[in-house]
């Protein structure tokens, strides 16, 4: 297993929103189509894993034409629970240190 690197967006500080700070996530990929055939636990972690978004972009402060962008295996926003992130990530760890 190689190593993963995850993103959890925080919320925006309410003098980031003030500035209009537009902090957006993204795929590189089309989502798959879903299979109707019976699947795995194992298999529908990792069709979510493949769902996720895994860009986040930030707009330049000095130019606001241009955006940077920064590439993760996957993005969480400030939404998302703790037991989803630990669903879609922990479980492959869970798994190896049980050594399944």
């Amino acid at each position: 297993m190689s190593v993963r690197v995850v993103a959890r967006v925080r919320p925006l500080l309410k003098s980031e929103r003030e500035l209009d700070i537009i902090l957006r996530t993204g795929s590189t990929t089309q989502a798959a189509p879903s299979k109707t055939e019976k699947q795995s636990s194992q298999e529908k972690k990792l069709a979510a894993l493949r769902d996720r978004d895994t860009i986040v972009r930030i707009p330049n402060p000095k130019n606001e034409n241009e955006e940077y962008s920064f590439q993760f295996n996957a993005v969480y926003d400030a939404d998302s629970p703790q037991q989803e992130l630990f669903d879609a990530e922990g479980w492959c760890y869970t798994s190896l240190c049980l050594g399944w």
